[in-house]
């Protein structure tokens, strides 16, 4: 497996980074108007679109889409969410064209109920992110 397992049709939360030209301080204010986004199930390109998820909370995300917004008192902090609709391996891939950089969000998805409060027995799952 790659990445981390999470389950199908849950919410998954995540965060990507994107920084200014010296690499160490944080890009704020980024909208999904800044950004393309790819997302790939089984190494198959799905066509779902990136939406603002200021104001959205965890219980209304919806599969079909990507839901992206700055955190909430951390300004530089991106949250990333969305609820696979299938098992297998997806990936999100976020470019910010104009700050020249990537992020990419792996997971591992699995058939609900299979994670129980504790999750994955010896599973110790990583997610990769990348930036240039």
């Amino acid at each position: 497996m790659s990445g981390r397992v999470v389950e199908s049709n849950v919410t998954v939360i995540d965060q990507v980074d994107f920084f200014e030209g010296d690499y160490y301080t944080r890009k704020e204010g980024i909208g999904v108007g800044s950004l393309q986004l790819k997302v790939f199930n089984e190494n198959a390109l799905v066509a779902w679109p990136l939406v603002t998820g200021a104001g959205v909370p965890n219980g209304l995300i919806t599969s079909g889409r990507v839901y992206f917004s700055e955190v909430t008192g951390a300004p530089g902090y991106y949250s990333v969410r969305f609820r696979p609709n299938a098992v297998g391996y997806w990936r999100i891939v976020l470019n910010y064209p104009v700050g020249v950089q990537s992020s990419y969000l792996d997971f591992s998805v699995v058939a609900a109920g299979t994670l129980g409060s504790q999750g994955v027995t010896g599973s110790s799952g990583l997610n990769a992110k990348f930036t240039r």
